[in-house]
């Protein structure tokens, strides 16, 4: 388990494209195998990666939240709905990820023309070369 002191940093667990063999990835199945506690919420992700990623600094890249995250949890269920052209384009320019937040709007329908809408029709999902799913920006002339 982990120490009574023991120093964290922020991570929330969204790691992408490991290398094969990444010491973090081994490092962090290793904890899991050895140490899981089921009483233990979020030890086995935040909470290891803030860990674990403090002892590898070098091994990878870590991105601004508001990259991956460009709308913030407590704006989702507005963006399924509500329009914003500029806020895509931005989104589509800036971002790396979007994120719908499941549980806080799994029974929400995305209506056409919202923000989530225009996101979703810009990207699409394709299969590189290793059969791992990856994020295409589609070329459009408007948003």
């Amino acid at each position: 388990m982990f120490k009574p002191k023991a120093r964290f940093c922020a991570a929330n667990g969204v790691l992408l494209n490991w290398d094969r063999h990444h010491i973090i990835m081994e490092s962090g199945l290793r904890h899991f195998d050895e140490r899981y506690d089921p009483e233990c919420w979020g030890c086995m992700g935040p909470r290891l990666m803030g860990i674990l990623i403090p002892r590898y600094p070098t091994t990878l890249t870590l991105l601004a939240e508001k990259l991956f995250y460009p709308v913030h949890y407590r704006e989702a269920k507005r963006y399924l709905c509500q329009s914003s052209e500029a806020g895509c384009a931005k989104i589509m320019r800036n971002a790396v990820g979007y994120h719908i937040y499941g549980n806080s709007v799994a029974h929400e329908g995305v209506s056409p023309g919202s923000l989530a809408d225009c996101v979703m029709n810009n990207v699409r999902l394709e299969r590189d070369g290793n059969s791992a799913l990856i994020v295409r920006k589609q070329q459009r002339t408007a948003l």
